[in-house]
């Protein structure tokens, strides 16, 4: 009996080191082990730190060169003035902002910047700063294209125009462009004020991107990206028609149709901004 019983324990173990080579054998049903002390670590590490990214250390990853005073002011920005997409928003200190129209105000401590997406850098949100400084040597005014034609558009009283039309370094050879500068328009560029127009471009950076009633029109995409400054005719300012709202399109050209205005409402010294269209659709 005692010999039966050894023979029996022997021809077991053999067949279990049979199958212990069997192809069937090799895999393991992982999700019936029972975790390292490492991964326990870990996942407990997680719990008590969620790792999620904010909006200050995206602008963080941006800016290499961020003082104390830089980081703790932008800590301070509230929900209310962080966006609801993907760039994101720091607070700096400043002697002036500009709001919503794209005017300055002085007397505010801070300007509201943005990060783009697209590039990385940082830049002023809903208005863009503009690049209109005397040059060395001024530009003398002269008109360099006398005469011009619109398209009208199909089905619509507005007229096709392009940045080009309304460049005044193309048009007049203005460099840089003086607070009079409607003074100088041509008759074919003076007829555009408050006509019907359609129009192509991009939407600057918003700190929101839904139910949007005014934003400013760039004209590439170079801008809206921060890559350079614009001039002061490569922008316009876009106020909707009431009632009308529009999202953020980020990255692409859209028309824009709407009552075009000169916007030359200076101080005398200089200009906050030159065009505007108003009552305006978004044609997306």
């Amino acid at each position: 009996m005692h010999k039966r019983t050894t023979a029996s324990t022997i021809l077991i173990s053999l067949v279990a080191v049979t199958g212990c080579n069997n192809r069937d054998g090799e895999y393991v049903v992982y999700d019936k082990t029972s975790p390292s002390e490492f991964e326990e670590n870990q996942k407990h590490h997680a719990e008590a730190n969620p790792a999620t990214v904010t909006d200050n250390d995206a602008a963080a990853t941006v800016s290499t060169n961020v003082t104390p005073s830089e980081a703790d002011n932008s800590k301070t920005t509230d929900a209310a003035t962080k966006p609801t997409g993907t760039d994101a928003v720091s607070v700096k200190p400043a002697s002036h902002s500009v709001d919503a129209n794209g005017t300055d105000s002085p007397g505010t401590s801070e300007v509201k910047s943005i990060v783009s997406t697209q590039s990385g850098l940082t830049g002023r949100a809903d208005a863009p700063e503009i690049d209109n400084a005397a040059a060395p040597v001024e530009n003398k005014i002269e008109l360099l294209i006398p005469e011009k034609s619109f398209r009208r558009e199909r089905g619509t009283d507005a007229v096709r125009v392009s940045y080009d039309d309304i460049d005044l370094l193309k048009v007049l050879n203005m460099e840089p462009v003086p607070p009079n500068a409607v003074e100088y328009f041509p008759e074919w560029l003076a007829s555009l004020n408050g006509k019907q127009i359609r129009i192509r471009g991009f939407m600057y950076p918003k700190f929101i991107n839904e139910g949007i009633t005014d934003f400013t029109l760039a004209r590439d995409n170079g801008i809206c990206c921060f890559q350079r400054m614009p001039k002061i005719y490569d922008v316009i300012f876009v106020k909707l028609e009431k009632g009308e709202t529009t999202d953020y399109i980020d990255a692409r050209p859209f028309d824009v149709e709407g009552t075009f205005r000169f916007d030359n409402e200076g101080d005398g010294s200089e200009l906050p901004r030159l065009y505007k269209i108003e009552n305006a659709r978004v044609l997306d």
